[in-house]
């Protein structure tokens, strides 16, 4: 699926009411996901278990690029902005799919760098940036480097975004 065609969709899910409060809102929802995230991989640290909390975080993965979606909707940013930085010039904009996004994932080292604990520091730290104000010529740069740390999740637990989003489109309609 192209991420053109995933923000159309998610819009269409997309029934918050939030009385022009809806980029706070869908960044408070953004925090909120990146913080499932961390809490479900805190549980299979702790518990050595990260073989069942895998498709939970798979799913918790796929909420977060729902409200990425929804921050960068509010934003006026589209998703290919912010991801066509991190692919290189090989990718126009209108063309880039979850499969691009995976074969990042794919080429970076099997299990990652070993260092999953700076990736989620460094996705933690990069939400909190979007939950900054900032001037819509900084939202671009600010949510591509949040996907950028997401992608680096995605590597150190090989993750698939194909599969992610797909799960959470079917859990939000």
């Amino acid at each position: 699926m192209l991420l053109s065609e995933y923000e159309r969709r998610s819009s269409e899910t997309d029934s918050i009411d939030a009385n022009g409060r809806g980029l706070h809102i869908r960044r408070y929802g953004l925090f909120s996901q990146v913080g499932g995230l961390l809490e479900l991989v805190k549980k299979g640290t702790r518990e050595a278990r990260f073989d069942e909390q895998a498709q939970a975080i798979l799913e918790e993965t796929g909420d977060v690029l729902w409200y990425l979606c929804a921050v960068l909707r509010e934003l006026s940013v589209s998703f290919d902005d912010i991801a066509g930085p991190l692919l290189g010039s090989a990718h126009a904009t209108g063309d880039i799919g979850f499969d691009s996004l995976d074969a990042l994932v794919l080429q970076s080292p099997a299990g990652g760098h070993g260092q999953p604990d700076v990736a989620l520091n460094d996705m933690a730290i990069a939400v909190t940036e979007i939950m900054r104000p900032q001037r819509n010529q900084d939202a671009a740069s600010v949510m591509s480097a949040f996907l950028a740390t997401l992608i680096a999740v995605a590597v150190e637990f090989e993750l698939s975004f194909t599969y992610s989003h797909q799960m959470t489109h079917n859990h939000h309609q």
